[in-house]
């Protein structure tokens, strides 16, 4: 008979290598009686300690209009950028402001631009993508996905057909003389003529029109019947594609795109925003990159719950495969589309990383704790103490593992583990889950520092200083 969740319970064994984990902890991994044996790896962390210890809620309140206007000069630059990348991570950004916010943090405009450079600005974005967009359409005009060939041949224009080809007029205006769109159209077709491009798109050209009918289906902004906005998203794929021979297309980035492209809705736009991200993190997108990103969060759960890590290798998921898509399209899936959008925006601000002042700071703060309290001394004198490779995103992967650290424990082999990955989905609370995170990196940022130490005698507090955070 099945158990309830009440009746859920861990238990000792008599040795002090290993514990049971007795009943389930809900009805997701089955109706058999679970039990499984697995070492301790530390007996402080034989249960959730972790909650026991006080816990820092940070501030989860949306930035606001009127809050926003206050980090920009009379002239529209952005003068206070640490404090709003400060206020979007603390809770992302009201709707109304969100494309005003993630034209700066994604970079379509520099965050010190005035208003009149950025009007400027949107003229040359035109016409590079529509530049862009028209070079690679010229060249695939006598191929479709039937006679696509293993390449494309790059002589078939020459550069005076295409710098006499038009371009859609763009319906920015400016205080600026009238032949400007002109002179940015010229500077556009050269700028496109001169960029590298694939001419063996056959490998993923045909991926993104299998991948388009499937992307966010239910989501309203997708169900017009002319379908112009599955369009535009093929547009901004294969432009990305074949401007970044070395990444293409990869299935993800469609997931990824509909977020800039709902919220900026403009197609210019969202490529810019799109490929400026895609630039930043487009390793994750390769094999070995993203197995990299697998093992630091397997380095940070071990770190820190090493007991939860054992037993995900006793269910033989050591490597966290099931990580791979929270972090490959960052947690889209795992939270509805509101919170899901909020998400990404707080990660995305990147005010809270390693080697952020806010890390240092704190890192700071329990070395002259370890030194007032017993004259600490380093194990070694390493140049840096954090492994500043764990991006946020990392630890909130280990917060979700953790916070569903009883369904879990239940499992007993590897199908458990990933039908409770598989259905957390509407389960997560984003403000529970942000916290969570917030203070796993605090406890990692303390962690590394006070396991420098051992306690003896000699005081090498300034030198350590000089050594680690670079003071005089």
């Amino acid at each position: 008979m099945k158990q309830s969740k009440q009746n859920a319970k861990y238990v000792r064994t008599n040795s002090n290598d290993s514990f049971v984990v007795v009943g389930e902890t809900n009805g997701e991994v089955g109706d058999r009686r679970l039990s499984k044996t697995y070492e301790v790896v530390n007996s402080k962390h034989l249960m959730s300690n972790e909650d026991q210890q006080s816990v820092i809620k940070p501030d989860f309140s949306p930035l606001t209009k009127d809050t926003l206007s206050k980090y920009f000069d009379i002239d529209g630059r952005v003068v206070q950028e640490s404090k709003l990348r400060q206020s979007l991570f603390h809770g992302g950004c009201n709707e109304e402001i969100r494309r005003t916010v993630w034209s700066f943090i994604f970079g379509l405009y520099p965050m010190l631009s005035t208003t009149r450079e950025r009007k400027d600005l949107d003229i040359e974005n035109h016409y590079k993508y529509h530049a862009l967009k028209r070079r690679w359409q010229s060249y695939m005009g006598d191929y479709n996905e039937d006679n696509l060939s293993d390449s494309i041949d790059l002589s078939t224009l020459n550069m005076q057909d295409y710098m006499s080809a038009d371009l859609p007029t763009c319906d920015v205006h400016t205080v600026t003389q009238d032949n400007l769109h002109s002179t940015f159209k010229d500077m556009a077709r050269t700028y496109a003529w001169k960029k590298t491009m694939d001419s063996a798109p056959f490998s993923w050209y045909r991926v993104i029109e299998k991948d388009l009918p499937r992307t966010d289906l239910d989501h309203a902004y997708f169900k017009d019947d002319s379908n112009i906005h599955l369009d535009r998203m093929k547009n901004i794929l294969a432009t990305f594609g074949f401007f970044h021979p070395n990444v293409g297309y990869v299935q993800g980035m469609n997931d990824i795109l509909t977020r800039f492209l709902i919220v900026l809705d403009s197609e210019v736009d969202a490529y810019w925003c799109f490929a400026k991200y895609m630039e930043r993190i487009e390793n994750d997108f390769d094999e070995t990159g993203m197995v990299e990103k697998m093992v630091l969060v397997q380095k940070l759960l071990k770190e820190l719950e090493p007991n939860l890590y054992s037993h995900m290798v006793n269910c033989h998921v050591e490597d966290l495969i099931f990580c791979h898509r929270w972090l490959l399209v960052s947690f889209k899936r795992e939270f509805d589309y509101d919170e899901s959008i909020r998400y990404f925006e707080m990660v995305q601000s990147q005010y809270l990383e390693l080697d952020s002042p806010v890390a240092v700071s704190a890192q700071d703060d329990q070395f002259r704790l370890e030194v007032m309290n017993d004259k600490g001394k380093l194990r070694s004198t390493a140049a840096h103490i954090a492994e500043t490779k764990y991006t946020f995103e990392v630890f909130v992967c280990v917060a979700i593992i953790m916070l569903k650290r009883q369904q879990f424990l239940a499992c007993t082999e590897a199908s458990d583990v990933f039908q409770v990955a598989c259905n957390i989905r509407g389960t997560l609370c984003l403000q529970d889950v942000h916290a969570k995170a917030y203070n796993l990196f605090f406890k990692y940022c303390k962690k590394s520092v006070s396991e420098q130490y051992y306690r003896g005698n000699g005081n090498i507090f300034l030198n350590t200083l000089t050594k680690i955070f670079k003071w005089k």
